[in-house]
């Protein structure tokens, strides 16, 4: 039985190994830089803004324009024009905040209008709608561009700052509901504000907010939004700190370290030991070049960031130290042969030859058999499984407003962005008979974000995206579907897109209502 015990300890040293294969954390500017290189890679370019589109990887877009400029983003800001002409045109309600976070892009390339900020901002009427969220994003709007207001505004820096100092709590954060802070809104009103400081009024409600900021750090050093501590909150604290000068917390409050822990194969990950999620490296993402530009932590990584190493220096498209699902599938193959043999050399060798014996070692035989047949696939070749080519071209986003506005109907803990998005809004090319579901699943992999569904004779039902499911929200709520505005009387998985169509799909807590 030696022989079979020292089996089991080679077999356990490489399923470990295999699942510590994570890219060592190496400084930020240098992670900054990794992300970048990965994400040229995954889209076979050699210049950061080739092909890039708005509403793909707006996060790391404005990262690596804060560090290394927008020299090459003329096509990148034309398709966020482009899309802001959608948004501007469209007949059904737009977020005030979809306009303003196209505003601030445009803004960072200089692209940014008057009739963009008017519609954004100066004279949109539908705050209230949205709430809280979309006061702050149209200051920090605002804060971006040095576009006047018009004669007839419904609202100005100066009407934005009092109503979000009047939302002001009396620990002196901010939240959504309830009389508690909350961390990902106060950070936000706190970057809202920071600019116009030296306002008597402004001033006061910063030193509050940013006292309150720091009492909600935890012993990790991170941060927790709706009692669960996640990577977002940690960079949007670090955003906030940064926003106010205060470099000195940043660096000696461990915040920085809290937020690497969040550091995995691939990106961020939301919670910690997760896998990566496309909207957590946009989060860190900012916050670490923020950081980054504000100390001039960049060091010589600069002039070559925004190239992708030629073959003669031998970087590989991905990490040679992490195991692909062909090379995990031979392990598993390999183990249950050697398994086989080590249990039919006992067999053999033994004075009495024990039936079950034989039998364990036909099974594994059988299993190694088996084995080969089977397609392995590591969370990463999953996501990069992506064929952003074809006759049409939509744009997908799944909306979670509904239950972030609805925190006492959740049934269990749940950390949901603060802007209302699991899945931004992200433009796909897919096949012409692709459907509102292929449309679901090809956006979730670009944004590394689950789709759990279930099929039935009616086709498919979305039970789940991100962390959001059906009935977390009480018995009445889960995800619906809308195509231009419409919901249509199919399953997604029945409705044929046509090019240009835009997939909206909504959580609600009052299904069938």
């Amino acid at each position: 039985m030696r022989s079979v015990r020292m089996m089991t300890a080679v077999c356990m040293a490489v399923i470990l190994a295999v699942q510590t294969a994570i890219t060592a954390y190496a400084g930020y500017s240098e992670v900054l830089d990794e992300m970048f290189r990965q994400d040229m890679s995954n889209r076979g370019v050699t210049d950061f803004y080739d092909g890039l589109e708005y509403c793909g990887n707006d996060g790391l877009a404005y990262g690596y324009a804060l560090l290394y400029g927008v020299d090459g983003a003329a096509d990148y800001a034309s398709s966020a024009a482009e899309y802001t002409e959608r948004l501007i045109g469209s007949d059904r309600f737009v977020k005030p905040t979809d306009l303003q976070k196209a505003a601030i892009t445009l803004a960072l390339f200089g692209e940014c209008t008057q009739e963009l900020v008017n519609k954004a901002v100066y004279l949109n009427a539908d705050f209230d709608r949205q709430g809280f969220n979309a006061y702050i994003w149209g200051l920090i709007a605002l804060n971006c561009t040095d576009l006047q207001a018009p004669a007839n505004a419904l609202n100005t820096k100066a009407s934005l700052c009092e109503y979000i100092i009047s939302k002001q709590l009396e620990d002196g954060g901010f939240a959504l509901k309830g009389a508690a802070a909350d961390t990902d809104i106060t950070a936000s009103a706190i970057y809202a504000l920071a600019p116009l400081r030296d306002e008597p009024q402004v001033g006061k409600a910063l030193e509050k907010a940013e006292q309150c900021l720091y009492s909600l750090q935890l012993e990790s050093g991170g941060f927790s939004s709706m009692g669960i501590e996640n990577c977002d909150s940690t960079a949007q604290a670090i955003m906030a700190a940064a926003a106010l000068g205060n470099m000195e917390w940043i660096e000696e409050s461990g915040v920085l370290d809290a937020l690497s822990a969040y550091r995995c194969e691939g990106g961020f990950s939301h919670l910690s030991g997760g896998s990566a999620n496309a909207l957590s490296e946009s989060q860190a993402c900012s916050a670490l070049a923020l950081y980054s530009k504000l100390t001039a932590d960049t060091g010589e990584t600069c002039e070559n960031a925004g190239i992708v190493p030629t073959e003669t220096e031998q970087t590989p498209e991905k990490s040679d130290d992490t195991a692909s699902g062909d090379a995990i599938k031979f392990i598993i193959a390999i183990s249950f042969a050697v398994a086989g043999v080590t249990l039919t050399v006992v067999w053999v060798s033994g004075r009495k030859k024990k039936l079950l014996l034989l039998v364990a070692a036909v099974v594994c035989f059988i299993a190694a058999v088996a084995t080969v047949f089977v397609e392995f696939r590591t969370v990463d070749e999953y996501y990069d499984q992506i064929d952003n080519t074809g006759d049409i071209k939509v744009t997908v986003l799944a909306d979670c407003a509904a239950a972030l506005a609805s925190p006492e109907k959740a049934q269990r803990e749940l950390v949901l962005p603060t802007d209302g998005y699991l899945l931004h809004s992200e433009a796909v090319s897919l096949k012409a008979d692709a459907t509102a579901f292929d449309a679901l699943v090809a956006a979730a992999k670009l944004q590394k974000v689950t789709v759990e569904h279930t099929v039935s004779v009616t086709g498919a039902y979305v039970a789940g995206i991100g962390v959001l499911y059906e009935f977390d929200y009480g018995s009445e709520s889960g995800w619906l579907y809308y195509i231009n505005g419409e919901r249509p009387s199919v399953s997604c998985s029945e409705y044929r897109l046509s090019d240009g169509d835009s997939v909206e799909f909504v959580y609600t807590c009052e299904l069938g209502r």
